[in-house]
């Protein structure tokens, strides 16, 4: 039975590590059980949410409480409970929709609150805006009033009251137009989008990628490299050949630190050497631009 320390989806402030590390362990469950790796991704996504985290005690609320539904819940592939979160959520974070777009994008815990798995495609940000209206300030205060009784029913900490009345509900979404007046809608990967890329990349082009590994290898297939550090080798070859923003030196270095952090410290240097040698083929070969060779740590 393989085991290797999860990636806590909120551990890690650095978007570019957190999306690395996610990605990694996707790429390195897909290695051991030979399964596909964005199954395995969406495997990971709220499964290690803490338990203590206060959105499961939220969601909790949320399938306790009642909204009649409205057609437009059937605009996308969410339905009444999943917007009834969204819902929530807007109104307790204080979230224009743009910002709940960004959010979406960013927060892995909100997206998982919201029921957004994650390959989902995010709906436009005009239809957030069209959700509050449809459903009305009467009914949002109805639903509001009816979490509120939940709330007092549990130690969840949320300032409902505010929106218990419809002046309330009409006071945040006029605040929340004001906000995002004159911004155009936002058109953003963020973390999931980060995650996926290099998920939906190492699903694509597997093959190829352990070719370009095994022909470095003097004995041996990549089937006798230990699996984290195969996995970090992997990752590093996807940054370095179809991820062409990422600089080589900083795609090696990060492949580096996953395999100190996750598996055995002593194959850094291999790690290294393996990864080293494909960014000096690419670069020899005219394969990198200036960006992409980067600045290699002497």
């Amino acid at each position: 039975m393989w085991r290797i320390r999860h990636p806590r989806m909120n551990s890690n402030p650095d978007k570019g590590r957190k999306a690395r590390e996610i990605a990694f362990y996707a790429i390195f469950a897909s290695g051991v059980t030979g399964g596909d790796p964005v199954a395995e991704l969406e495997s990971i996504f709220g499964g290690h949410l803490p338990e203590d985290h206060p959105f499961r005690e939220l969601l909790d609320l949320a399938k306790v409480v009642n909204l009649k539904e409205r057609p437009i819940f059937q605009e996308h592939s969410h339905g009444y409970q999943e917007a009834l979160r969204t819902v929530l959520l807007v109104f307790w974070k204080d979230l224009s929709p743009r910002q709940l777009r960004i959010a979406l994008a960013d927060r892995l815990e909100m997206r998982w609150f919201s029921g957004y798995n994650i390959t989902a495609l995010l709906p436009g940000q005009d239809y957030f805006s069209r959700l509050y209206r449809e459903i009305g300030t009467r009914a949002l205060a109805r639903l509001f009033q009816a979490v509120g009784r939940q709330v007092a029913k549990s130690p969840f900490e949320g300032n409902w009251s505010a929106f218990t009345s419809a002046s309330g509900v009409e006071e945040s979404l006029t605040a929340w137009e004001k906000r995002d007046e004159g911004r155009d809608a936002l058109e953003y990967m963020g973390l999931v989008g980060s995650i996926y890329k290099r998920v939906a990349l190492w699903k694509k082009h597997r093959d190829e990628i352990d070719d370009m590994i095994n022909a470095r290898l003097n004995r041996g297939r990549i089937s006798d490299i230990a699996g984290v550090a195969r996995a970090a080798i992997r990752l590093g070859i996807i940054e370095m050949d179809y991820m062409k923003d990422i600089p080589g030196p900083v795609a090696i270095n990060e492949a580096i630190e996953i395999t100190k952090t996750f598996g055995d410290r002593s194959l850094a240097g291999f790690v290294n050497g393996i990864l080293g040698s494909r960014y000096e083929t690419m670069k020899n070969k005219g394969d990198m631009d200036e960006q992409q060779k980067g600045a290699v740590k002497t």
